[in-house]
């Protein structure tokens, strides 16, 4: 294991940057969890990834048990799926945000300095937490035909003082869009974006959920591809209707629930002294 590390920006795990030899060890505290090795990986409700010869994939239950152990904690974001190769040299992380459809009018206009600007200013961005970002190692760029978009900055960590990268791919869909996140160290860079390319090349939408196959009347997104890249969608926009309904009116539920057992603890009250008497 040369380095272990997360996404940051999708998990809210902080980047280290480690020394090998502080990390290098026969056996790795990964491998006590179920990795798939073979076949496709299921990535949530929305989609899937072909697991290629000398990768492991974990899927979005076992990603949660590996935060809470090896982290301490459950990422913000739910993620969907982590791959890496066999040997763990670096991770990649899968994360769904659903806020809607995103549209790409803004392709042409990824003005560079103004995204690096709002990525820093992002107060809840989990990528600054544990990190300082020192500029871009690749400007955001936008593929139209697959409807892509890929940047990557270069990162310090605030603690160890290592150089990292983090590489993100955000693939659109029809009612949001994936991150696909990629950590490494920075020298290790060159070396593994090739690998890192070749394995997520089986990523496909399932059936009925690509950016292709929009239909009026979709939920559509609050923002767009600035919104992206500059993590206005690090959090979901919106929170679903239940959770907000419950907040407006936890008062009243709280009280009906007393009354509830108000009634229950009468009831059973009057029947004990109906079979007393």
């Amino acid at each position: 294991l040369k380095y272990f590390c997360f996404c940051a920006l999708l998990a809210g795990a902080g980047l280290s940057f480690a020394q090998e030899d502080d990390l290098q060890q026969e056996t790795s505290p990964l491998d006590r969890f179920r990795w798939q090795t073979s076949g496709k990986g299921t990535l949530g409700f929305q989609a899937t990834i072909d697991i290629p010869e000398g990768y492991r994939f974990l899927d979005e239950f076992d990603v949660l048990s590996l935060f809470k152990e090896l982290e301490g904690e459950v990422p913000l974001i739910r993620p969907e799926g982590i791959i890496t190769p066999d040997d763990y040299q670096w991770l990649a992380l899968f994360a769904f945000i659903p806020n809607g459809y995103v549209n790409d009018s803004e392709k042409n206009d990824l003005n560079s300095d103004e995204l690096l600007n709002r990525i820093k200013a992002k107060k809840n961005f989990e990528l600054i937490r544990a990190n300082t970002i020192t500029g871009w190692l690749t400007e955001p760029s936008y593929n139209s035909d697959t409807n892509v978009l890929e940047w990557a900055v270069t990162l310090v960590n605030s603690k160890t003082g290592g150089h990292g990268v983090l590489f993100m791919t955000q693939v659109l869909g029809r009612n949001g869009h994936m991150n696909i996140g990629l950590t490494c160290e920075l020298k290790d860079f060159e070396e593994v974006l090739p690998e890192f390319k070749k394995a997520i090349a089986g990523f496909e939408y399932n059936s009925g959920k690509s950016y292709a196959e929009f239909q009026k009347g979709d939920k559509r997104a609050k923002y767009g591809l600035k919104g992206v890249v500059a993590g206005e969608a690090s959090h979901y926009d919106e929170q679903p209707k239940y959770l907000t309904f419950l907040k407006e009116n936890v008062a009243y539920i709280i009280a009906g629930i007393i009354v509830i057992i108000a009634a229950v603890a009468a009831g059973l009250f009057i029947i004990r002294q109906t079979s007393n008497t």
